[in-house]
């Protein structure tokens, strides 16, 4: 090759040396720890006791979902809110 055209049409690089599998393979999971148990069941917790005090909130309260003074398309909002 010129040497004038080597920056325009470098050498080809080598492909890699072959190491072993195609895929790495990984160490198999450890268990998960108490603390990492402790915070998925304080999550849970936390996520079902939203759902049932909105809902208690909005079912059995006067001042929501039954308020005649309410507009018709705001309870639609509430009644899809528990359909979802």
């Amino acid at each position: 090759m010129d040497p004038k055209h080597r920056f325009l049409y470098p050498a080809p690089c080598p492909p890699p040396p072959a190491t072993g599998p195609a895929t790495p393979v990984s160490p198999p999971a450890a268990a998960p720890s108490s603390r990492t148990q402790l915070v998925k069941a304080l999550f849970g917790f936390a996520i079902v006791a939203t759902v049932v005090v909105v809902a208690i909130a909005d079912v059995f309260n006067s001042t929501h979902l039954f308020n005649p003074r309410w507009p018709g398309h705001a309870r639609f909002h509430i009644g899809m809110q528990f359909s979802v």
